[in-house]
């Protein structure tokens, strides 16, 4: 019979306390018991020499009786006994999915190894057809990660990535293992084998490669080994310039990781160790081999997803010349079916692009009649337009800063659903917010309902079925809401000193503003000098800041110049005495 697997059990300085002949009956025993027998009649014990038993019996496998073989040799070698253990079977066919030799061999094993010290593995066949199974899956993941460190690596940074950015002991690895290597494989002399002639750790290790910059500090031990004062080895002046390093470039976290999943790096540490455990012949059972095979597996996959996302990101000028003419071909032909839908059954069907130019349309008009509505507060500034844009969910519309206190009131957008499908709604919100709020102070959705046509059997044409629709009560809501909130956070301090004037004249009061004094850049006389009111020399109309004093013998104001504390009237009157 074909032996499938083969191990000894050595005794080593310890007696056995039992006969020989006792063996096989405790292993057939114990197959019985475990099931793996199915012949229970036919399964004599042999004695076919001083020393050796075999144990015939009979496993039923589907519709086949499957003979099996065991043999039980047992020997002594320079002063040890041994016992050699061989099961053997003509007819079993290995298979990964077929557990039963696995559990035969172990069971076996389990019987006899408590009157033995050591216990060798010589041969396993059942072990064997593991390994020849997984190491192919483990063979592509380390070329796809070969090949997604070159793509990224070549594409980002050129054919001298190698020298930039390879640390020096991968280098040199690669250098003593070249020639080898090209002295094998004659056909690939020419080709750039870097990565195909270092280890699977050393791939690991490049996705984590750090580039460092020195930045210089004064450190009183380099100082005094610069000087000769103290020695200093070279590990030790390495470990305190890295001290005074910054990292400038991070490979996994800048471009590795956007095409990796996070637990990667570690994921492939865990299949590299079982790797090097296939690799240099270890032995496998199913429960290490069903972990191993998943993991990579996962890895596989994982590595598979990251070059699709390359192969899609990292593409070259000429291919992005296409891919933008590509675009911008199948817009135009979009855009013109679109207005023959218009103009044939006048009904606005709209693609994302011309749903997100209508509401660009229309809030741009809004901001334009908010600077209509504010057109007499110098107090307000507001800023340019900024589009909405699909690329970007969120974003700016514009902003309000109230040069009193130079405080911002900024109007954002929030893409809720944009929707191109003919009869169905897209909403954007507008949002207000500032600084000082923790929430947002109100939020108004702008919703638009595509245009839609219907065909129509009886007729056998299109026919309108909805008109395009966009919401315009709501930007008037949003106008009231804004012009409200402003009334609030940014009050019309001119308007307030207008209205308090009365009484403050009729009460015998003094002006919160300079009198007969204009600002220097609206020119009106609102120039503050109660602090009560604001900030003294600002104009309370457009908020700029005026040079002003108040003169020390007749408390007018005026604008101030060098070495003086009167105004230029009581300066003259002074003079002049």
């Amino acid at each position: 019979m074909n032996t499938l697997v083969s191990f000894i059990m050595i005794k080593n300085d310890v007696e056995i306390q039992k006969d020989f002949d006792v063996y096989p009956t405790e292993v057939l025993d114990t197959i019985k018991q475990k099931g793996l027998l199915t012949n229970t009649e036919n399964s004599p014990i042999s004695l076919i020499s001083t020393s050796t038993y075999r144990i015939d019996y009979t496993y039923k496998k589907l519709e086949n009786d499957i003979p099996w073989g065991i043999e039980l040799d047992f020997g002594t070698f320079e002063f040890y006994q041994q016992l050699q253990i061989k099961i053997m079977s003509d007819h079993y066919e290995l298979k990964r999915k077929d557990d039963y030799l696995e559990v035969l061999k172990f069971t076996i094993k389990d019987v006899l190894k408590s009157d033995w010290k050591n216990i060798i593995w010589l041969v396993d066949k059942d072990a064997e057809i593991l390994s020849t199974e997984i190491y192919p899956c483990i063979y592509r993941v380390e070329n796809l990660m070969r090949q997604l460190i070159n793509e990224v690596m070549t594409k980002k940074f050129g054919i001298a990535w190698w020298n930039s950015y390879v640390p020096m002991e991968i280098q040199e690895k690669h250098r003593q293992r070249i020639k080898k290597y090209k002295q094998i494989v004659d056909g690939f002399k020419n080709v750039d084998e870097k990565l195909m002639s270092i280890d699977v750790g050393d791939l690991r290790s490049i996705l984590e490669i750090e580039i460092k910059e020195w930045t210089p500090k004064f450190d009183l031990k380099i100082n005094d080994f610069i000087n000769g004062i103290s020695s200093m080895n070279l590990e030790t002046l390495k470990n305190k310039l890295l001290e005074q390093s910054i990292v400038k470039k991070n490979l996994w976290s800048e471009y590795f990781c956007k095409y990796l999943p996070e637990d990667f790096i570690e994921s492939f540490e865990k299949l590299k160790e079982d790797r090097n455990h296939i690799a240099h012949n270890k032995l496998l059972d199913r429960h290490a081999y069903n972990t191993i095979y998943k993991l990579a597996q996962d890895i596989e996959e994982a590595l598979k997803k990251a070059l699709n996302k390359v192969e899609m990101e990292l593409i070259s000028t000429e291919r992005k010349q296409d891919l933008m003419w590509q675009e911008e071909h199948e817009q135009q032909k979009e855009e013109q079916y679109l207005k023959y839908i218009a103009f044939e059954y006048g009904v606005n069907i709209r693609s994302s692009n011309g749903i997100i130019n209508l509401y660009n349309e229309y809030i741009s008009e809004f901001h334009s009649d908010l600077h209509s509505n504010l057109r007499f507060r110098n107090d307000i500034e507001i800023s340019d337009y900024k589009d909405i844009s699909l690329e970007n969910e969120c974003g700016e519309l514009f902003k309000m800063i109230y040069k009193i206190n130079q405080k911002e009131l900024t109007i954002n957008y929030n893409i809720s659903i944009i929707n191109d499908t003919q009869g169905d709604e897209s909403t954007i919100d507008i949002v207000a917010s500032t600084a000082d709020d923790e929430e947002n102070l109100f939020k108004t959705p702008v919703d638009y309902t595509n245009g839609e046509i219907s065909f129509y059997d009886d007729q056998a044409t299109y026919m309108p079925r909805k008109e395009d629709f966009f919401n315009t009560s709501a930007l008037e809501e949003l106008m009231i809401r804004t012009l409200e909130i402003i009334d609030i956070k940014f009050p019309n301090m001119r308007e307030e000193i207008d209205l308090n004037m009365y009484s403050i004249i009729k009460d015998g009061g003094l002006s919160p503003v300079a009198e007969e004094l204009a600002c220097q850049e609206c020119g009106e006389d609102y120039i503050c000098v109660d602090q009560d009111y604001g900030v003294f020399g600002q104009c309370l109309n457009c908020g700029e800041i005026n040079e002003i004093n108040e003169c020390e013998r007749c408390q007018c104001h005026y604008e101030s110049y060098e070495n003086s504390d009167v105004c230029e009237s009581c300066l003259d009157y002074i003079m002049n005495m």
